[in-house]
Order: C-alpha cells, then structure tokens, then sequence
C-alpha cells in the first residue's frame, strides 16, 4: 500500500461507519412493510452484494474491515428489507458475470447505469454522479481538461464506462487530427490512483466521488482538473430473472430516502451531491 491508501484509512477512521440506535428502530419498522421471498435470495435472511471493496470512499477495506458509503448504504438497504448484509469482494470487471452465475444476489459497488449493461442486469437508481480527470499540482495550468490530454499518459481502471469515455474520447482526438491519448488500464481504481501519484501516468480518470476523495486527502499535492462531466445514474444490480427482490430493493431505496437514511449516510462521506434529484 502507499502513502495515497494511507492516507485513505486515516480519513476513513475520521469519518466512522455507526448508524444510529433510532435510525435502527426507524428501519426496524420499515422492514415489516417489505418482504422479500426466501426463494428470491442465495441464502434465506442474507442479502449478499458482489462488491470491489478498493474504491474508496465508496467502498474499501481498513484495518481489515470492510468501510464506506456503499458499505454503510448496503448494511442500511438490508435492515430495511429485514436481512443480514454480507459484501463478497469481487473484481469489477467480473462482476456482472458473478452475479448472473449466482455468486451473489445483487451489485452494489459504484457501477453506472448504460444500456449495454441493463441487456444484462436490473438495475434500482440509488445515486448519480459524473467522472473527472485528477492531476498532479505540477500539472495545473498544464491539464486544464480534455482538451490538454492528447498524447498523454491516462489512467484508468479496466471494464468501467470511465475506459469507454476515454476511448470514445481518442476517437474524436484522431478525427480531428490530434495524438491519442495513451490509456494504461489498471485491475482497480486504487491502482490507477496510486500510479498517478507516483508519476507513472500523467492524469488519473474515475468517477467524481474518488477523485475529489482523494484530492481531499492529498493536502493541495492533487487536483481536479475541469469539470466533471457524463453525470449519470448508479444502480444497484440483480439478475433478471430475479423481479421479486429487484421490487423489494426499490422500496427499500425508497424507504432510505424517506427516512433520511440515505442523506445521513452520503453526508458523512461528503456525498450529498449525490443524491437522487426527485
């Protein structure tokens, strides 16, 4: 681990994962509203999530627990469904195919809503965030955005719709006559992070929650640079052959959101700008 995860482990310590005993009796309640068939689960009285428990702040490990928005918000969905929650880790770039082989019931880890991946899954909205380009300090005035990136060194993380943005990205570089960005794909976010701050690339690309996570914790030595753009909704995800639990997470995102659940829990990882706009 360098000093970039850390640093990540420091925050999170800060910031804690408990849930209130009323918000508890609070879910308590809703649960008796929202049932979920034992046949509709892997194992009855278990809510198992396929997860990448390396993309912090939304889901991570420290001191050998598991931490993190999405961590906090699968616990919460499953208290509301009356359920255990359990987080399997598994790489994001396999993840689709463990849940339609039945490893787990349902995704819950970061993963954006495209039409090509709803051909595969159900998905429940729960969030929505867009994507941003991370730079060294060194770099300001350098990268400003995309507009800086041709020829350059990029970052990313296999099987996500940030590697598809990019490529979509070099397509329009070429058709206007300029270099191609070089994209070094990464088994996992955190590597890609970690490689940028290491000078092994010369911008990072992820979702907006970990780069502005990780500029936080950075102490003025990383950036943002530009705006963030393709802002789109996250889903939770279950097999298509499963309807009855895709319906009870749905009611249970909701009962999240009318409870206060889900604001309390992205406000304690600063994610309010996440939040489902109703």
């Amino acid at each position: 681990m360098g000093l970039l995860g850390v640093a990540v482990l420091a925050m999170a310590a800060l910031w804690g994962s408990s849930t209130s005993s009323a918000r508890s009796r609070a879910t308590a309640t809703a649960a008796a509203a929202i049932k979920v068939p034992s046949g509709a689960l892997l194992t009855p009285g278990t809510l198992l999530f396929c997860s990448d428990l390396t993309y912090p702040p939304e889901e991570f490990i420290q001191n050998g627990q598991q931490v993190g928005a999405e961590v906090q918000i699968g616990h919460a969905l499953a208290a509301v469904l009356g359920l255990k929650g359990v987080f399997d880790q598994t790489g994001f770039i396999a993840i689709i195919p463990a849940l339609n082989g039945k490893k787990c019931d349902a995704i819950l880890s970061g993963m954006t809503i495209t039409a090509e991946r709803a051909k595969a899954v159900t998905f429940i909205p729960y969030v929505t965030a867009g994507q941003s380009i991370m730079i060294p300090a060194s770099s300001k005035g350098k990268i400003t955005g995309f507009a800086s990136l041709p020829g350059k060194l990029v970052g990313v993380e296999v099987g996500t719709t940030n590697l598809a943005y990019l490529r979509a990205q070099n397509q329009i570089f070429a058709k206007q006559g300029k270099a191609q960005m070089k994209l070094i794909l990464f088994p996992t976010d955190g590597d890609a992070a970690e490689a940028l701050r290491t000078n092994k690339v010369d911008a990072y690309y992820s979702d907006t929650p970990p780069v502005d996570y990780y500029v936080k914790l950075s102490h003025g030595s990383l950036l943002v640079a530009g705006p963030q753009v393709e802002p789109a909704p996250w889903g939770i995800a279950v097999r298509k052959d499963n309807p009855q639990l895709a319906s009870a997470i749905q009611k249970g995102v909701n009962a999240l959101y009318a409870d206060g659940q889900m604001k309390a829990i992205l406000s304690k990882w600063d994610l309010t700008s996440t939040l489902l706009k109703k």
